[in-house]
């Protein structure tokens, strides 16, 4: 650098000093940067670093989360920051910063890799290294000049930012806020209809920004969300009258969800599908979703109403996903093929086995099948048809059935790869009967889910719960709700004698029950309450013991706070000893550790 180009940048600065001035010293103590433990630190250190590996979150997502600066922080950075064109004082200013953040961050990691991670000049180069991150990525956004990116570009960036993908309302922030920072980017906003097209029909004040949306959406296809609540609950004339503008586009719709609480008001929303057959309406729909939320007997949500045939009896090659609870549908005349969804909840499907076999083999790729109080009117008392093979399911769910209806429905198909099964409130006082014909019905499950068997699991029924549970040897991942304790302890029986092991030394892997078990996440909500024995604590001391502890325990927020002080501290000695990690939930909360192992996150 020149004798003048020193000059320059010291007067610069002395300028900026001026029209900025630092804050004061006191105040710079209370800046709080989080304390990340050196562990956090990424796997890997590139040497080959440049402004691009800056301002890309390159650093794992566990190291993000340590990264997040304080809200006084960005406040206090906000105040003395307005965006605004940069004169050419200001723009050297930023440039010469940015290349010292550069070359500082680059001498950081050739530091690290000289010493190690693990040494302490490695360790304090890398405590650097994140704060540099910190502080640049907030001055990042001052020197990229995103603005003259081409136009190709500047889209798909809105749309990463809008990310429609989530389905939240946050999208329609976002949205908004694209359009509200200058005009070039709310004219490349208005010109991309893609990013308009998630459709929120949830509250009636919301309607005339929706079909805003509508039409800024063009000719790009379209998901519609239609939804309502008990105090304001949607009437069939706003449905009407929504459908009268929405299905203008109809050929556009690509995702239609209407789930509602009355259920003429839901009825009138399939029946409304019926003109792409009538009046041979091209459509581009793959996912329909036609619910009504307020639950009534399967009978009596079937037999009031004239079943409806879906789309007027045409055949749409684009359905994957369909879903429909609480209403009247014809299956026999209804043509659905080639489905990867099918969710089915309170409602009858056909008079007879055959009719619901039928439906389920003309989809041989169904992916996932929830059938929630669905199935035929009433199974034959003799043998029915051969079952229905379905290699390609991975996720099941059955719920709300008794005993018998549930035998039944397992009966109806195969499906030896589910790696995701969920049986939720299976009304029973024999669910050794369930677990016997559960036996070797799904061996690649991989999560499991038990919402039920609450007060029913005996002690007796354990052979018969480890003999099912031994034909799942790849369960990683156990979910348990308002299930007996009495569950868990076929988990420590030895494979092959199905009884508790004589000596607490390790299992053979070829003798234990679940070996690859890693992850339990445990609810229990009113009425029932976390047992009070320390039965729990000492089952996961025992998968110690057998050589197969448990990573993680997951246990939601009610439960929780019912736990005493005693038995919380005993649950915590015990996992400390097993090195299982706690994680307390909210009712919202899926863990990214099942996402993973579904292929999901």
């Amino acid at each position: 650098m020149s004798a003048y180009d020193v000059a320059s940048f010291l007067s610069a600065i002395e300028e900026l000093n001026q029209r900025y001035p630092p804050l004061p010293q006191n105040q710079v103590k209370d800046y709080a940067f989080p304390q990340v433990p050196a562990s956090q630190l990424a796997a890997e250190s590139t040497p080959n670093f440049s402004v691009r590996d800056v301002a890309s979150p390159s650093i794992q997502q566990a190291d993000t989360q340590q990264l997040r600066v304080s809200p006084f922080i960005t406040k206090e950075n906000e105040v003395h920051w307005h965006p605004r064109p940069l004169s050419a004082v200001e723009i050297e200013f930023e440039l010469s910063r940015t290349r010292w953040f550069v070359a500082n961050i680059q001498e950081l990691y050739r530091t690290i890799q000289r010493f190690g991670k693990q040494s302490d000049k490695g360790k304090d180069a890398a405590s650097q290294v994140r704060l540099l991150y910190i502080t640049y990525r907030r001055y990042f956004g001052r020197v990229f000049r995103i603005n003259d990116l081409p136009l190709e570009i500047l889209v798909s960036i809105f749309r990463l930012i809008a990310d429609p993908i989530t389905h939240s309302n946050l999208d329609i922030q976002r949205r908004n806020a694209i359009t509200s920072v200058c005009r070039h980017w709310r004219s490349v906003a208005l010109d991309d209809g893609t990013l308009w097209g998630i459709l929120r029909f949830s509250k009636p004040v919301a309607y005339e920004q929706c079909f805003e949306y509508f039409k800024r959406a063009k000719s790009s296809p379209l998901t519609v969300h239609v939804s309502d609540t008990p105090e304001e609950a949607l009437t069939v004339e706003t449905a009407r009258s929504l459908t009268e503008r929405l299905f203008t586009k109809l050929p556009c719709i690509r995702v239609f969800r209407a789930i509602v609480q009355q259920p003429d008001t839901a009825l009138y929303f399939m029946r409304s599908l019926s003109c792409i057959g009538e009046q041979g309406i091209p459509t581009i729909m793959e996912r329909l979703e036609i619910i009504q939320k307020t639950v009534r007997p399967a009978a009596q949500a079937n037999l009031n109403h004239q079943p409806v045939v879906l789309f007027g009896g045409a055949y749409l090659p684009s359905l994957r996903h369909l879903g429909v609870g609480g209403l009247p549908v014809n299956f026999e005349t209804c043509v659905l093929k080639d489905l990867d969804t099918l969710e089915l909840s309170w409602m009858f499907v056909g008079d007879s086995p055959a009719v619901f076999q039928s439906v389920l083999r003309k989809s041989p790729n169904l992916s996932k099948l929830s059938l929630d109080n669905a199935g035929p009117r009433s199974p034959p008392s003799c043998r029915g048809p051969a079952p229905v093979s379905l290699p390609r399911l991975e996720t099941l769910a059955i719920v709300n059935y008794g005993l018998e209806y549930t035998l039944f429905i397992l009966s109806q198909f195969t499906a030896p790869n589910v790696v995701e099964l969920n049986l939720c409130q299976i009304h029973t006082r024999e669910p050794s009967r369930i677990f016997d014909q559960l036996v070797g019905k799904f061996p690649a499950v991989k999560s499991l889910t038990l919402n039920c068997f609450a007060q029913v699991v005996r002690l007796e029924d354990g052979p018969s719960i480890a003999q099912w549970l031994r034909t799942m040897p790849l369960l990683v991942y156990l979910r348990l709700v308002n299930v007996s304790e009495n569950f868990l302890l076929p988990f420590l029986y030895d494979a092959k004698t199905l009884r508790l092991p004589t000596s607490n030394v390790p299992l053979n892997i070829k003798h234990s029950i679940c070996p690859k078990l890693k992850y339990l996440e445990i609810h229990y909500s009113s009425p029932m309450k976390m047992p009070t024995t320390p039965n729990i604590p000492n089952w996961f001391l025992h998968r110690l013991t057998l050589g197969f502890p448990l990573w993680k325990c997951f246990i939601d927020s009610d439960t929780l706070d019912t736990l005493g002080p005693d038995k919380l501290n005993s649950l915590k000695e015990a996992l400390g000893k097993t090195r299982t990690s706690l994680y307390r939930l909210t009712p919202s909360d899926r863990p990214i550790e099942e996402q993973h192992l579904l292929g999901r996150g």
